[in-house]
């Protein structure tokens, strides 16, 4: 018998880690962590713990030593040695810190998603991971530029970087990116155009790129693209019109172009050219003439919004084909209905039976509802049909829609009784009836006066000196409700209307051309969040001394200033809610977007405050105080005036920095005072509060803590009121949280210090409508 050889030390050494691996693992083919042939894979994901600084689920509490790192939370490796990492997957578990770079080292990684955290930091580079088909880093907040290393990435078909910080441009080079299906970019502040060479990229099924700052005209390779099916370019500032010819786009089936400064009409064969499409959204725009008829043939639309346009004629009878159609919204256009047969398309609309929402606000609609609105959909919800020209009796039919949770028929000329129908909507939780002369259970209602009627003539009650002297008992201290750059406000009763009766100083210097402004400014708009006014006096006083006055409606809930800012002294101070507040910047924005866009010549405020901006007895807020207003010039490049012998337009710690270094006075200087305006609403800081000290101001201040440190920096009250809803259950600290970082980006957007770099008002208005009805508060 041969003696056998003693094993060699290889041999040992291999038996030895067989049973350490039964040990571990049994029969799994995956490794004990203390043995990893992929060190570089191993490491790099130890790298990426460390960027790691908050991890509140313990969603990385495996990552040890103890466990595999194959088995890690989030981790997916190859079935077979040398076991690489494929998919890194750590959405949503509120993670916090910056994303390593060692990321780019897992060059086997195919997915790598970490959306829904709170990772800052720049993109780190990827340029390695040529692999990668999945990248999604949306809603973080992270900074800096898109790396143009990205296109790289030669497999990727879907790219998510949304809701983040990201500034410059989107990389031409992305066009490279042949595979991209998905490319999700909104909500950065991304500036600079659309790149073409997105068109090369002929298998993208969905663009998203809302929410940012892009401008110039939208590629017109974008209307080319066979495979789109969702184009989302709302909320930018980009300019230029939809082609007339566009070809033909089948696949489309959402479509948002709102709140940009897109012109002109819109391409007659629109519907032939995207007949798939389901959603539409056009608001916010500079769109004018009639809706094509082609429109018609989008039989499948359930929502179309082509609100805040200035497009004409009659409402279409088009709408009857769109059997599907739930949302639709036409208000602040200027659409006509003069006659019965004007208004045929209210019988057309009866075919919508899915019809949820219906918004007519804001045109120039005549005569009588007819009595076929009854004949609306029973899934009606919400019918807006304020600010218009209607009169007559509302027909008791109407009753029949109950299911109305929202009826608006303010602003117009109705009669009648209420009591025939209003019981019926029992449904009902907001009804807007004022600025009307109805019979409300036998007693008419007070309306304020039409502001179409303004003339400072013979169409306004004349009223003189003694007049107003007995009004306000001698213009009493007692009556006096606020003093002013130029004059002192008092309280009365005229003819039994509660009025405010703002009397000029006129030894101020420059007090009389003020009293002319605000007459030529006032006689000549027209808005529901401008402060209504019923006449003017010109007259002598009792000493024979020359006499000026203004005379408007009282607004019983005082100044938004008292509300925000509170005396000691104040036993039951008053306090805003969170809904109060978006409703109150929702209807001052309102009020500048119509006096820098749709009142013929721009208007220029130049002194809005909280102390000019008044609530209603609805907490409606309207703008007043017009004093040292200003209309654009007819020519069209210069202001009428940029300074007076007073100096700088405005109040301090509203007064943009373009005023302080001499520049015009100019809409984008209104912008900028509303944005501060705002901010003091949200935080109950004045611009002026000692703590803003050492260089810092209110916007400093608050870009300090954005967005991730608000809380710290948010009116006090406001916070608790938050606490309180989420308490309650009544909305997540997620919801609660965008909100309150939407209502400051809109803020900051218009505090930037170039004026050209600001949003305009007609953006502005329109993201805070968004916020408004998507919000906590309106649910």
């Amino acid at each position: 018998m041969r003696n056998s050889k003693p094993p060699s030390k290889l041999a040992m050494l291999m038996a030895l880690l067989s049973l350490s691996f039964l040990f571990c693992y049994g029969v799994e083919k995956v490794h004990c962590s203390t043995v990893h042939e992929n060190n570089q894979d191993f490491h790099s994901l130890l790298d990426f713990k460390k960027g790691i600084t908050n991890d509140p689920n313990g969603a990385m509490s495996n990552w040890t030593n103890n466990t595999h790192f194959c088995r890690w939370n989030g981790v997916k490796c190859t079935l077979t040695p040398p076991y690489r990492v494929m998919e890194l997957n750590l959405t949503g578990n509120d993670l916090a810190g910056r994303i390593s770079t060692s990321v780019g080292n897992l060059t086997y990684l195919s997915l790598l998603a970490l959306p829904n955290n709170r990772f800052s930091g720049p993109i780190p580079p990827l340029n390695k991971l040529q692999n990668l088909s999945y990248l999604s880093l949306d809603n973080n907040f992270l900074n800096g530029v898109i790396p143009e290393s990205l296109t790289n990435c030669s497999n990727l078909d879907t790219l998510g970087l949304s809701k983040n910080n990201l500034t410059g441009v989107i990389p031409p080079s992305i066009g490279s990116l042949t595979k991209l299906k998905v490319i999700f970019l909104y909500k950065n502040n991304l500036s600079g155009v659309i790149p073409s060479s997105l068109g090369n990229i002929t298998n993208l099924s969905v663009i998203a790129l809302s929410e940012n700052q892009l401008n110039g005209l939208i590629p017109t390779e974008l209307w080319q693209m066979p495979h789109i099916a969702s184009l989302y370019l709302f909320c930018n500032n980009l300019s230029g019109e939809i082609p007339q010819t566009i070809s033909n786009l089948s696949s489309l089936q959402e479509l948002s172009l709102a709140v940009n400064m897109l012109s002109n009409t819109l391409p007659s064969n629109f519907g032939h050219a995207l007949p798939n499409l389901k959603l539409l959204y056009l608001g916010g725009n500079l769109f004018e003439g009639q809706i094509p008829d082609s429109l018609g043939n989008v039989s499948g639309l359930v929502h179309l919004d082509m609100s805040y346009n200035k497009l004409t004629g009659k409402i279409h009878s088009i709408f009857g084909k769109l059997l599907g159609l739930s949302f639709l919204n036409l208000e602040e256009n200027m659409f006509e209905a003069s006659d019965s047969a004007s208004w045929d398309f209210f019988v057309d609309l009866i075919a919508c039976s899915s019809l949820t929402v219906l918004s007519l606000a804001s045109n120039n609609l005549q005569g009588a509802i007819p009595n076929s609105i009854a004949n609306l959909s029973t899934n009606l919800r919400n019918l807006l049909m304020s600010d218009n020209h209607l009169s007559g009796v509302v027909p008791p039919s109407i009753g029949k829609l109950n299911g109305l949770i929202e009826l608006e028929l303010d602003g117009n000329n109705f009669t009648g009784t209420i009591e025939d129908w209003m019981p019926k909507l029992t449904s009902l939780q907001k009804l807007y009836l004022h600025d009307n002369s109805f019979e409300v259970f036998g007693k008419k209602t007070s309306r304020r006066p039409h502001l179409s009627q303004r003339s400072f003539g013979e169409h306004f009650e004349k009223v003189t000196y003694n007049d107003l002297a007995k009004a306000t008992r001698d213009f009493s201290e007692y009556n006096l409700i606020g003093r002013g750059s130029y004059g002192s406000v008092y309280s009365g009763k005229l003819k039994e209307v509660e009025v405010a009766v703002k009397v000029f100083n006129l030894e101020m210097q420059g007090a009389d051309k003020s009293f002319l402004v605000e007459c030529e400014t006032l006689r000549s708009i027209q808005h529901r969040n401008l402060l209504p006014i019923i006449t003017a006096c010109s007259s002598i006083d009792t000493t024979g001394n020359s006499f000026k006055a203004l005379i408007y409606e009282l607004m019983p809930n005082g100044n938004l200033d008292k509300w925000i800012h509170h005396k000691d002294n104040e036993a039951l101070p008053k306090r805003l809610s969170l809904a109060q507040r978006i409703a109150v910047v929702v209807n001052v924005a309102d009020a500048l977007d119509y006096l820098h866009h749709d009142c013929g010549r721009p208007t220029i405020h130049c002194d809005l405050k909280p102390s000019n901006i008044l609530l209603g007895d609805d907490m409606n807020a309207v703008l007043a105080d017009f004093g040292i207003a200003h209309l654009y010039s007819d020519s069209q490049s210069t202001w009428t005036s940029s300074f007076s012998s007073i100096g700088v337009k405005g109040s301090i710690g509203y007064i943009p920095p373009e005023y302080g270094g001499g520049g015009s006075v100019s809409t984008s200087g209104d912008v900028y005072s509303f944005g501060v305006v705002c901010l003091e609403i949200l935080i109950g800081k004045r611009p002026i509060d000692p703590v803003f000290i050492g260089g810092l101001d209110i916007i400093s201040f608050v870009k300090n803590s954005f967005p991730d440190q608000i809380f710290h920096i948010m009116d006090s009250h406001l916070v608790e009121e938050c606490e309180h809803l989420i308490q309650d259950n009544k909305v997540t600290n997620e919801e609660m949280y965008q909100c309150l970082v939407d209502l400051l980006q809109v803020a900051l957007s218009c505090t930037c210090s170039l004026p050209s770099e600001r949003s305009n008002m007609k953006q502005v208005a329109s993201k805070l409508h968004a916020i408004k009805t998507s919000q906590i508060g309106y649910k």
